[in-house]
């Protein structure tokens, strides 16, 4: 029986794991390693699949609040109320952290 699943070259990837992160519905899939911790009489990391929140996506999230490479306002919210303000980027940032909830460094979103 032949497979009639053909992978679009564009889109396929074939990576190392330990040398390039795999990118795949917006995560980032590497395997941890270090060198540094030790449990039992191995290595706790080595070899663990994680997933991690890509730079780019959280360069992309953070410039609409940016100018230059430094934190800028809204000018669209500028004229709300506080409790509204907080609620928009409240909202957001939500919406973010609850897609990339998986991720081991969501923290950096």
């Amino acid at each position: 029986m032949t497979s009639r699943l053909e992978l679009n070259p564009d889109k396929t990837l074939v990576t190392h794991a330990r040398t390039r992160a795999a990118r795949y519905l917006g995560y980032e899939i590497i395997a941890q390693h270090g060198n540094d911790e030790v449990t039992n009489g191995r290595w706790s990391v080595n070899g663990t699949i994680a997933l991690r929140v890509p730079p780019d996506v959280i360069n992309a999230k953070r410039a609409p609040d940016r100018r230059h490479g430094k934190p800028w306002h809204r000018s669209a919210l500028q004229n709300l109320d506080d409790y509204d303000i907080v609620s928009t980027f409240g909202a957001g940032y939500r919406g973010i952290v609850g897609y990339y909830q998986l991720a081991h460094d969501v923290c950096r979103c």
